[in-house]
């Protein structure tokens, strides 16, 4: 079997990363901040058999 290959220095080009712009956040909020949350019962189960239940839950 052939010894794993690395890519040497200069294959590397600098300044070429991709750039996403903020579109739906705000800078120093984190975004769970900016939402309402409620509690609600987690029920699994069927008919009147409950296999798992996690009452006041966000």
């Amino acid at each position: 079997m052939d010894a794993p290959q690395t890519a040497l220095i200069d294959d590397t080009r600098a300044g070429r990363a991709l750039t996403v712009r903020r579109r739906f956040t705000t800078p120093g909020v984190h975004p769970f901040d900016t939402v309402d949350w409620e509690l609600r019962d987690a029920r699994i189960g069927h008919g009147d058999r409950i296999a798992f239940e996690q009452p006041d839950v966000e």
